[in-house]
């Protein structure tokens, strides 16, 4: 009987011991499983940010559309970034399962990361762009004092490259430059028109002058 229980016993405990190993083995499963999930959100969530509008248009800025080439650059970088492959829980054991959790956390932080960094330099892109529209109507701003057909526009110019309002920006400087084209045109018809006056007088004078 001895003998019978001592058996009993061992069997027990490699009964016990193999249910706590499938338990363990099980936790990793789940918790590999789980990373893995993560991972495959922050990889589509990445693939949603490259395909983004913001994204797109940034790639389309030519350099003379900056005031910074450099921060082209800096997202040609970011845009260029590999995305990574997907990690399996394919392992047998726990530590094949702990070793595939932890590369899914970590693929996942890098992914995270090359989406700040491409974030950031959309963000950068824009900036740049939105600075050179502001030089650009600053300088076209100071070109046209005294040139223009209606001095408000050249105030309501103003008003937008101080508020830094892209939009308003462009609005202005169409109304500027269409004013300094009026202005152009009716200073030239004036001057057309002088210099009619001008050469009709003379040629009145040179008629009265002759014997």
């Amino acid at each position: 009987m001895a003998a019978v229980a001592a058996v009993a016993l061992v069997a027990g405990g490699v009964c016990g011991y193999r249910a706590y190993e499938n338990h363990r083995v099980s936790v990793a499963r789940q918790a590999c499983q789980s990373a893995v999930t993560d991972l495959g959100k922050t990889v589509k969530s990445y693939k949603a940010l490259l395909g983004a509008d913001a994204t797109t248009a940034a790639l389309k800025t030519d350099a003379t559309g900056v005031k910074d080439v450099k921060t082209l650059d800096a997202l040609k970088r970011a845009v260029g970034a590999e995305t990574p492959a997907m990690v399996k829980c394919d392992a047998s054991d726990k530590t094949g399962l702990d070793e595939a959790t932890a590369k899914a956390d970590k693929t996942a932080r890098s992914v995270k990361a090359d989406a700040k960094t491409l974030q950031a330099a959309v963000r950068a892109v824009e900036s740049s762009k939105l600075d050179k529209t502001v030089d650009d109507a600053d300088g076209l701003y100071r070109a046209t004092e005294g040139k223009v057909q209606d001095a408000r526009t050249r105030e309501t110019l103003s008003k937008a490259i101080k508020a830094r309002d892209a939009v308003a920006i462009a609005k202005a400087v169409k109304s500027v430059n269409d004013s300094k084209a009026a202005k152009e045109k009716a200073d030239a018809e004036a001057k057309a028109k002088a210099d009619e006056e001008a050469a009709k007088r003379r040629a009145e004078e040179e008629s009265a002058a002759e014997p």
